[in-house]
């Protein structure tokens, strides 16, 4: 049976790591995001569709209002980090902090268990796999932090397709669930979110995504911002425009093509089956 999982990371259109912005600034700057993910939920509901909203713990904290209409609306909260630092910047301890913060302020405003995690900017890789036994520790039970695509910003060419239980360097064992990519030939070619969705082709991301719908499973993901043609735009170089910029009047109309094909369901319902029933720790 084909399935396709929707996941939304809930950050502000200032957050983006590749806008050079002083995170001491972030504050001052105007939060639209309360707007774009009502837009978001009106649009799942039309397509009578449930995702999962990866939400800093910042947003949370400043707009509990968003994590709350969010568990209303039947949708699955998960955490995206607190301050979406990127992992590779921080210790051990400073992860484990963020990992705990955001996990608590969600459960408390959404009556939700959160069980699932995505670090900022996909900030998991070879360097830092030690950050899945925090994630462990933390009481996650899934992550989605690996990108299997090596980029000049991000991922990692190593890391599994499809969903798949990871054995963690501290010996735990994890749920990886990494961002749908196709495979043409040798090359993986991602195309089911961000950057990749907008710049693709609307014919192509629509046959890519029949193709993963044939074989089971489309695990799509998207940004509020990036249905949000409106949100103040910087003084970028060209290099910059392009990856924030580019195809951003596209988003909307191919994330419904994409629901259109294949109404989607958060990662609690359709892959709940393997998360690990033994884990007790994990009530709200």
């Amino acid at each position: 049976m084909s399935q396709h999982v929707l996941t939304v990371d809930v950050e502000e259109w200032f957050h983006g790591h590749d806008l050079g912005i002083d995170p001491a600034r972030w504050s001052d700057l105007p939060s639209r995001v309360m707007t774009q993910v009502a837009r978001l939920l009106e649009l799942l509901e039309r397509y009578r569709s449930r995702a999962t909203f990866f939400v800093l713990g910042t947003v949370a904290k400043r707009h509990p209002r968003v994590v709350r209409a969010i568990a209303e609306g039947g949708h699955e909260v998960a955490s995206h980090g607190y301050d979406h630092w990127r992992l590779v910047e921080l210790g051990r301890k400073e992860v484990r902090q963020q990992l705990r913060a955001s996990r608590q302020i969600l459960q408390d405003l959404s009556g939700q268990p959160v069980w699932g995690f995505r670090a900022p900017s996909w900030s998991v890789g070879p360097d830092n796999l030690w950050v899945l036994d925090e994630v462990v520790a933390s009481g996650y039970r899934y992550d989605s932090s690996l990108f299997p695509v090596r980029t000049p910003y991000f991922g990692w060419s190593g890391a599994p397709v499809a969903p798949a239980t990871l054995l963690t360097p501290g010996g735990a064992r994890l749920l990886e669930i990494p961002p749908s990519v196709a495979r043409l030939g040798c090359l993986r070619v991602p195309f089911a979110g961000g950057f990749f969705l907008r710049v693709c082709p609307g014919w192509l991301v629509e046959w890519l995504a029949r193709r993963k719908l044939a074989e089971g499973l489309l695990v799509s993901y998207i940004h509020p911002w990036e249905l949000d043609s409106f949100h103040p735009r910087l003084p970028l170089g060209w290099s910059g425009r392009l990856l924030r910029y580019a195809g951003l009047g596209t988003t909307r109309w191919k994330l419904e093509r994409l629901l259109a094909l294949a109404p989607a369901r958060p990662v609690r319902e359709v892959l709940g089956p393997q998360l690990d029933p033994s884990r007790e720790d994990l009530a709200p």
